[in-house]
């Protein structure tokens, strides 16, 4: 296959922050061929925990669990580095940058894209990767306005030293709120914070970093020490929005991949992972169609990776109201139930969601 990628961006910047990219999503990208690559820069990690604000155990997930069962290991890395993994994959000559995709239309046994410049392309399909705001979905599929979950997160990475295991992953679950940091490797540290706050709001052009570490001061571990070392201009926020299922994501020749086809909360850590299985599932049955039946195979990758991805989406939100739950009583009560459940049958629960996330 000879594909091209429209980017209407005209240069691909760093975007200072951290990727988990679990046991299924390294699979992926050696299923891809860029494993090895990816593990060049990557930290994998040995085991995961989740923690109180105060520092008592929840919960610990072993890495072994991931390798016994998809031969891989959960990792963190920084997106830029894993977006400079994958476009030496895909090969740079096939990315084309500012290169903004306003329209397209079937035509026989191609589609015609429409580029802002004026310009037209045929291609054999259209895979609309375009994220949240896909322009491709919407013509396909209409406006579904994506709906606010009640809580914004912060991400953020930074270089200094702290005593944290490096292949140890953290997260601290309180009222309301919740934190996590992981090595990324080469003296990095990502971070990333979540709180219940209403949709829409902005933080201070100076002092973000301080700001955004307040609500977490004496909280067990590095967390606030690594967000106040992170540079303003480096502490990104986001709104966190869902999208109910969709039953179809493309028609004729034109399909989705990613959040523009399955928006979904990052609270198990797998939009990145979930997007590059939509790829890999796409490359398979795309593989050796030399053009011929198209929309069949479209479809039939969209019936595979459909009630894939609902059944994550499903787990992830419903993950992030228990580790946003904001009453008292509640807390305490989920805290109690996750002490009680054998640390065996909570990873074993959870492994079961990634295996059936494969494509």
């Amino acid at each position: 296959m000879e594909p091209t990628v429209f980017e209407r961006q005209e240069k691909i910047g760093r975007e200072g922050s951290a990727l988990f990219i679990a046991a299924n999503g390294v699979k992926a990208l050696h299923d891809l061929g860029i494993g090895p690559a990816f593990g060049e820069v990557a930290q994998y990690q040995r085991d995961g925990e989740l923690r109180t604000p105060e520092g008592r155990l929840l919960f610990r997930l072993p890495a072994d669990l991931m390798v016994e069962s998809l031969g891989h290991p959960n990792a963190c890395i920084e997106r830029t580095a894993l977006r400079r993994v994958l476009l030496d994959g895909a090969g740079r000559g096939h990315v084309r940058l500012g290169a903004e995709v306003v329209g397209f239309e079937e035509d026989g046994d191609q589609v015609l894209v429409r580029l802002s410049d004026g310009s037209t392309e045929g291609f054999d399909a259209l895979v609309g990767a375009d994220g949240i705001g896909s322009r491709v979905r919407g013509h396909v599929l209409g406006d579904t306005q994506a709906r606010y979950v009640g809580y914004t997160a912060w991400r953020g990475v930074c270089e200094t030293d702290v005593e944290w295991p490096k292949d140890i992953g953290c997260e601290q679950w309180g009222r309301g709120q919740r934190v996590g940091f992981s090595f990324l490797g080469r003296g990095v540290w990502g971070w990333w914070a979540t709180k219940l706050v209403p949709q829409g709001g902005h933080d201070p052009g100076s002092g973000r970093a301080a700001a955004v570490a307040r609500p977490f001061a004496g909280w067990w571990g590095p967390i606030e020490r690594l967000i106040r070392a992170t540079p303003d201009e480096r502490v990104l926020r986001n709104d966190i929005f869902v999208r109910p299922p969709d039953r179809a994501w493309g028609r004729g020749r034109v399909t989705l991949l990613g959040d523009a086809a399955h928006l979904m909360t990052p609270d198990l850590g797998q939009g990145a992972c979930q997007a590059m299985i939509d790829a890999v599932t796409l490359a398979r049955v795309l593989k050796d169609s030399q053009g011929q039946h198209v929309p069949e195979r479209l479809r039939g990758y969209e019936a595979l990776r459909i009630p894939q991805c609902e059944l994550v989406a499903r787990r992830s939100y419903k993950l992030g109201r228990s580790a946003h739950m904001a009453s008292r009583p509640g807390v305490a009560l989920r805290n109690a139930i996750m002490r009680a459940i054998p640390a065996g049958l909570q990873a074993a629960r959870l492994r079961r969601v990634i295996e059936r996330s494969m494509g």
